[in-house]
């Protein structure tokens, strides 16, 4: 296991790319700060097996990236969630 603590001292070294690359090849107890100031723990991932299957949609709609903003699945609530970068707490990848 590797944990990233103290995250909000050190967020130009950490990217949203890192944090993909991250979760995508394991699972991580991610701890944020939320919106409204309380903390979030959460076990989130990208790995393939985790995710839901996913149905063909026709539509038109495009999504503006937000460079500072990760979407991950939550292993615990199964469900889509996501967070800021600046607003990590620490990630313990697993």
């Amino acid at each position: 296991m590797t944990e990233y603590t103290n995250m909000a001292e050190e967020v130009n070294t950490i990217t949203k790319d890192d944090v993909k690359h991250w979760l995508s090849a394991s699972t991580a107890i991610v701890t944020f700060e939320k919106a409204d100031g309380s903390m979030r723990e959460m076990t989130a991932t990208l790995q393939p097996e985790y995710l839901p299957e996913t149905k063909e949609q026709n539509t038109n709609i495009t999504r503006k990236d937000n460079p500072e903003v990760v979407t991950v699945w939550d292993i615990e609530n199964a469900g889509w969630r996501s967070f800021r970068i600046n607003r990590i707490k620490s990630l313990l990848v697993e």
